[in-house]
C-alpha cells in the first residue's frame, strides 16, 4: 500500500510541474493558443521549471491532507483541476502586485485550503470524529521526518527565485524566522503539555 502511496506521489509531482508549463500566464502561453488558429513552441527556462516546482508544491500539499482518502486515479484527476485553479490564483496575485517571494501565500496556502477542501467533499459525514480516524505512530513520524527535510531545505527553497544580494537577505531571513518559529514551538508545547 505504502508503495501505491509514493508513485502516486510521483506521478502527482510530475503531472503538476508539466501542466503548470501549459497554463502559466504569458503571451504564448497553452491556453492562449487554444483560441488562436496557430500553436508556438512552450520556452522552457529556470525560471519556469523553478515555478513549476511550486506548483508542484501546491499539489503535494493538497495531497497531504487526502492521503488515504482517495485512490491515485482520483488523486490525479484532482491534480488537473488543481492546476488550472492554482494557475488563476497566481495570476490574480501577480495582477495585485503581491510580494510572495517563497510561495507562502499563493503555493502553501492555497494547497492547504484546496487539500482541506477537497477533503471535506470526499469524506463522508459519518466517518468524522472516528477514533480510527486520527494519526498513527507511523503516519507522525513520517510527517516529522518531512518537517525536517523542510526545515532543512527551505532556506534554499525561499532563495530560489531571488537573485543577488536579495537572494542573501532571503536565505538569512528565513533561517531567522525558521529559529524563532521552532524556539516558540518548543516553548509553547512545553508549557501548554501538563
Amino acid at each position: 500500500r505504502s508503495k501505491h502511496k509514493s508513485e502516486s506521489c510521483g506521478c502527482v509531482a510530475v503531472l503538476a510541474k508539466e501542466r503548470h508549463k501549459k497554463t502559466e500566464a504569458d503571451e504564448n502561453h497553452h491556453m492562449h493558443n487554444l483560441f488562436n488558429d496557430h500553436w508556438e513552441k512552450i520556452p522552457i527556462d529556470l525560471s519556469k521549471l523553478l515555478v513549476g516546482d511550486f506548483a508542484a508544491a501546491a499539489c503535494l500539499i493538497s495531497f497531504g491532507a487526502l492521503i488515504g482518502k482517495v485512490s491515485p486515479t482520483q488523486m490525479l484527476v484532482m491534480c488537473f483541476v488543481e492546476i488550472i485553479i492554482f494557475s488563476v490564483n497566481e495570476n490574480i496575485g501577480l495582477e495585485l502586485g503581491i510580494s510572495d517571494i517563497g510561495g507562502s501565500m499563493v503555493v502553501h496556502i492555497f494547497g492547504a485550503y484546496f487539500g482541506l477542501g477537497a477533503s471535506l467533499m470526499v469524506t463522508p459525514k459519518t466517518s468524522r470524529g472516528r477514533s480510527d480516524n486520527s494519526a498513527v505512530y507511523h503516519s507522525d513520524m513520517f510527517a516529522m521526518i518531512g518537517t525536517i527535510f523542510l526545515w532543512l531545505f527551505w532556506p534554499s527553497f525561499n532563495g530560489g527565485p531571488s537573485s543577488g544580494h536579495f537572494q542573501h537577505r532571503v536565505v538569512v531571513n528565513t533561517v531567522l524566522s525558521l529559529t524563532g518559529s521552532c524556539l516558540v514551538s518548543f516553548y509553547a508545547s512545553m508549557l501548554m503539555r501538563p
